[in-house]
């Protein structure tokens, strides 16, 4: 059978030709490829990869969040019904998801790493474990693909361990979707490395773009005055050594000074160990009575003693290396140490090289060859695929006289981009969203006005918070989904590097406005230096328009892609910083931007919105 007799939905512009690209170099090389959100990557590359499948290969599907894990294998039960095929598949989940004795015992906000502790802890008492022992066989599920709350519910209606459910169902599975850990973190991936040979696996890592930033978070570690104060009761409360106490307390020297400060790994470990590295275990069992305590108490199974242990074996293990850094950093009145890893290249190269073919996507991934150099990706064929959007139904401006440049933005500067804003969004008429370049533009758009005057002017304003849990993001997002489906045109206020700006998709009338205030660079912290001093170390003149202008610029052409979604939708784009005007960063903007963008100052934006209406 072909590729093109698995893809289940009738051809649009540019698909043909997209399946066919995959379908001739996933053979011979790695594969690169950007094509716009809503584009059908998906249905397209599980389509291209299956004739692969019956020669004994896997598709391991890589996405940010497991959230987003179901998506192929719903688009592979598509495949399925359409040509009565019996191709298997599943998303993969972790235990703070997929164990039933969490729930029996109602824990509740576990991380993964407690969730795996717990059933370390009850492994061996476990009834859902030897539900799983005694009764379940493979034959019982095999017959279609399953996300992962059929897992579950089956788990829980048989009282078969869901977690051991779905390992056993790696080996049968031919696509397997699940969460950049599992393939980032030899650790955490070892249940999925153990079962399966990535010889003969196929890795896509869906959002290619979100790389760099899923690496940082994994390795990345942070100590407060607060972790340093709830280690001490520890060590005080498991009653197991005075130098345990001295060598924690030995840490509060660091916090000592006013602002950020790069620390001497060296220097740092000498200090805290006095040459004992024996010291580390004593505290690694502190940490482990404590986790022991605290479940037998019916709490999280955490210990500030074992986050101080993972920081100093992660120092001791790369000491020598350039790549990670240890910092002392401020957030608002706050000092804290953290733990900044940025080898990038080091780490992903060596693990692209387990696998037999990587293919890459995303909406977002210009410049590919910069793309290619920082992910350690040798050996690829690229292609960037154009949006399908009817360019009549897209208007975009790149404004004069507006910009976030600086460290904060005058009184002056706010009071330009609330004018602009307002007359702009009232013009229109329509649902509308407003990025700001980070929360400290945000606050200072909202202190000179800007929510009280488009209430005033009776639209519906909601605000994206600073660490705002994700109950109250979906609550806030279903309240501006419905809210624009019944006409009263809202407003969201978020920020372009939050969870608004690219998780979230708001097709049709939903959202038809975007306002980009400003560029979403990172802020100019020493973390930031020393990302660009290390990238201009590895790729000379190139390092910092990759460390720092290709997010900031991925960035804010996520945000503007919320709009569009299929080809008929319709939206306004808005870039609200002269910046976007030089060439280094215009060039990146998606295709439906530039072929569509006018240049005008922001004082006459009004009167060319306006014009749109007739």
């Amino acid at each position: 059978m072909e590729s093109s007799d698995y893809f289940p939905y009738e051809f649009r512009i540019g698909q043909k030709a997209f399946l066919s690209f995959i379908e001739k170099y996933v053979s011979e090389r790695n594969i690169c490829v950007e094509a716009p959100t809503g584009f059908g990557k998906t249905p397209l590359i599980i389509s291209a990869l299956l004739p692969y499948c019956s020669k004994g290969f896997k598709i391991i599907w890589a996405v940010r969040t497991g959230n987003e894990t179901d998506r192929p294998v719903e688009e592979l039960k598509v495949i399925n019904k359409r040509l009565k095929e019996g191709v298997f598949g599943i998303s993969f989940r972790g235990k703070k998801d997929m164990c039933i004795l969490l729930r029996d015992l109602e824990f509740r906000n576990v991380s993964h790493s407690d969730a795996a502790y717990i059933c370390r802890a009850y492994h061996r008492d476990c009834r859902y474990y030897w539900g799983f022992k005694r009764k379940f066989k493979p034959d019982m599920v095999l017959h279609e693909p399953l996300i992962y709350s059929e897992i579950l519910s089956f788990g829980m209606e048989q009282g078969i361990c869901p977690y051991m459910v779905e390992r056993s169902l790696l080996r049968h599975a031919s696509l397997i979707s699940l969460s950049y850990n599992y393939i980032l973190d030899k650790n955490i991936g070892l249940p999925i490395s153990r079962t399966l040979d990535f010889g003969k696996c196929i890795l896509v890592v869906d959002e290619a773009h979100n790389l760099q930033s899923a690496v940082s978070n994994l390795n990345y570690i942070k100590i407060t005055e607060r972790t340093i104060e709830s280690s001490l009761k520890e060590i005080e409360l498991s009653e197991m050594g005075k130098t345990a106490f001295q060598t924690v307390s030995k840490i509060l020297k660091y916090f000592n000074g006013e602002g950020e400060a790069e620390i001497d790994k060296k220097e740092f470990l000498r200090f805290i160990l006095g040459g004992e590295d024996g010291i580390v275990e004593d505290l690694e069992k502190i940490a482990d009575f404590i986790r022991r305590k605290k479940l037998g108490e019916g709490r999280p199974p955490r210990s500030s003693t074992g986050r101080i242990c993972s920081l100093l074996k992660r120092l001791m293990d790369n000491v020598e290396s350039e790549g990670v850094r240890l910092i002392r950093s401020r957030e608002e009145d706050r000092l804290y140490i953290e733990l900044v890893d940025m080898r990038l290249s080091e780490i992903l190269g060596s693990i692209w090289r387990r696998f037999w073919r990587c293919i890459f996507c995303s909406g977002t991934l210009k410049p590919i060859v910069g793309f290619a150099e920082v992910i350690g990706l040798k050996d690829y064929a690229e292609r960037v695929f154009p949006s399908y959007f009817d360019r009549s139904k897209i208007r975009s401006f790149i404004l004069r006289g507006v910009s976030t440049r600086g460290e904060e933005l005058s009184f002056d500067m706010a009071n330009r981009y609330v004018k602009s804003i307002v007359e702009t969004i009232l013009a229109v008429d329509v649902s509308s969203a407003v990025f700001s370049a980070s929360y400290r533009i945000q606050d200072s758009l909202a202190s000179a006005g800007l929510v009280d005057l488009l209430r005033e002017a009776g639209r519906p304003v909601l605000v994206e918070r600073k660490a705002m849990s994700g109950d109250k993001a979906r609550l806030l997002l279903d309240q501006f989904k419905d809210m624009a489906k019944r006409g009263r045109k809202p407003v969201l206020l978020a920020v372009a590097m939050g969870r608004f700006a690219e998780g979230a998709d708001f097709p049709g009338e939903e959202l038809e406005l975007v306002y980009l205030a400003g560029i979403p660079f990172e802020r100019m912290t020493l973390k930031t230096r020393l990302l660009i001093e290390y990238y201009t170390n590895l790729y000379g003149g190139r390092g910092r328009y990759y460390a720092y202008v290709v997010p900031a610029i991925r960035r804010a052409s996520q945000a503007v892609g919320r709009v569009l979604r299929s080809q008929d939708d319709s939206g306004i784009f808005i870039l609200g910083d002269e910046r976007y005007l030089r060439r280094e960063y215009a060039r990146l903007l998606p295709d439906y931007v530039l072929e569509t963008v006018r240049v005008v100052d922001y004082r006459s934006l009004k009167f060319h919105v306006e014009r749109l209406k007739t």
